[in-house]
């Protein structure tokens, strides 16, 4: 269920039937007589990097401006090597 939850938020247009059909599920397992035979809660929100950060108490980390340096792709096709080096020093750094 998570996995169809996270590949339709990332793919709206995706999925359209079946993801109707993974919501009706989901809302009669939501019913408690289907909960209680069942013996597990099958709804539960998303988590995210964002929502798992605050719950660190790591809630700057977000904003930190070397965070999207220190986390980027380094991509070396086509680019000169000395190029490719400096990007790397670069995200060394801001690590």
């Amino acid at each position: 269920f998570e996995v169809g939850r996270r590949y339709k938020i990332m793919n709206p247009d995706g999925m359209r039937g079946t993801y109707g059909k993974l919501i009706y599920l989901l809302q009669d397992a939501a019913n408690e007589k289907v909960r209680d035979v069942l013996g597990f809660e099958v709804i539960a929100p998303v988590k995210t990097v964002a929502s798992t950060l605050s719950a660190a108490g790591a809630d700057g980390l977000l904003d930190d401006p070397l965070a999207l340096l220190a986390t980027r792709e380094i991509a070396s096709e086509g680019r000169p090597r000395h190029a490719v080096d400096r990007d790397i020093k670069n995200k060394c750094s801001a690590v």
